[in-house]
């Protein structure tokens, strides 16, 4: 079987975190799928990570991070989810997690799960009624009528691409009208425009967290908001661009990164902390180190995935040390204090 594990070590904290427990901890991503089988199956599943605990114990680790278990057509690896309430079937069912986490805790673990705000799957129930026009899921997910037509053929709104090679829009024959996806078409993106989709949120926070979960990685949040006025983005003029869909030949100064992220961000956040108190949110983001910063106002702290960008081949302490302390210099400058 075999085994995807690979360890996170969060040595880069904000000047609030030194009491909390997140400021120290070593955490070891957890890919379920690929872990272990319990079954017999062929798929790794929760009782195969329960079967693990003394292994993680023995490795010194104090914390695991689970990627997505939710129920999901795994069309991006459970980033799809179509049921945030419910574990997909490969992996067990909701009393498999209860004994998860209950185990991993008798082991003195702590448990985050992933979590996937920007999009849903497009089997989801919400976006098959948002589809229909069904209120009050009509305005659950971004729809836009086309700019025009060329013949028959719906043109897209603006020139906004996916990060898979198309077009960010999506055509609805059923509706009429276009959706937006920054991922693939099966993931369209949910509409934080729409105080009932942030609402959703913070219940399936509440849902996961009541069971026991210590903390969430939040997944792709700098890409919450788009800007509403819907402008076509200019080129980017990136070397590194293949061709005109390659994500990286547009600058996405309408599509990622608004304020309005950070802003619902630093409300989900504050929802966790006033409710659970001192429960780990971790945010991921594709951003540079400067616009990274800003992050450590709206949750606990951003991914630093410059260690694994940069550090490529064999892995030497000193080029580590060097990624560690340009982001210290960066914290030091440029991160809000307080």
């Amino acid at each position: 079987m075999f085994v995807f594990l690979s360890s996170l070590l969060y040595l880069l904290h904000s000047a609030t975190s030194e009491d909390s427990w997140w400021g120290t901890t070593s955490i070891y991503q957890v890919y379920p799928l690929s872990l272990q089988d319990s079954d017999g199956d062929g798929f790794g599943d929760l009782q195969g990570i329960v079967a693990r605990m003394g292994y993680f114990q023995e490795l010194g680790i104090e914390t695991i991070w689970l990627t997505p278990i939710y129920a999901s057509p795994m069309k991006d690896f459970g980033y799809d989810v179509s049921n945030y309430l419910e574990i997909n079937p490969i992996f067990g069912d909701i009393e498999d997690f209860k004994d998860m986490l209950n185990s991993a805790h008798e082991f003195g673990l702590k448990v985050l799960m992933d979590f996937v705000p920007n999009h849903s799957s497009s089997e989801h129930d919400w976006f098959k009624r948002s589809v229909a026009n069904e209120s009050p899921y009509s305005d659950y997910y971004v729809w836009v009528d086309p700019l025009g037509y060329d013949g028959a053929t719906p043109i897209p709104p603006t020139n906004w691409l996916s990060k898979v090679r198309t077009s960010a829009w999506e055509w609805s024959e059923e509706r009429q009208q276009f959706y937006y996806h920054q991922y693939q078409a099966a993931q369209p993106d949910l509409n934080y425009r729409n105080s009932l989709v942030v609402q959703e949120m913070k219940d399936i926070l509440d849902f996961w967290l009541d069971l026991g979960i210590d903390g969430v990685r939040m997944d792709a949040v700098s890409h919450l908001i788009e800007d509403d006025k819907l402008i076509d983005e200019p080129p980017s003029n990136n070397p590194n661009a293949v061709d005109e869909l390659d994500w990286q030949s547009l600058d996405h100064i309408y599509t990622n990164n608004q304020e309005e992220t950070r802003q619902i961000l630093a409300e989900l956040t504050e929802h966790v902390k006033s409710k659970y108190g001192d429960r780990f949110v971790v945010l991921e983001t594709d951003l540079d180190i400067l616009e990274n910063m800003a992050y450590y106002n709206c949750g606990d702290m951003p991914f630093n995935f410059n260690l694994a960008r940069h550090i490529k081949g064999e892995v030497l302490p000193e080029n580590i040390q060097i990624e560690i302390q340009n982001w210290l210099s960066n914290m030091e400058q440029f991160a809000p204090s307080g």
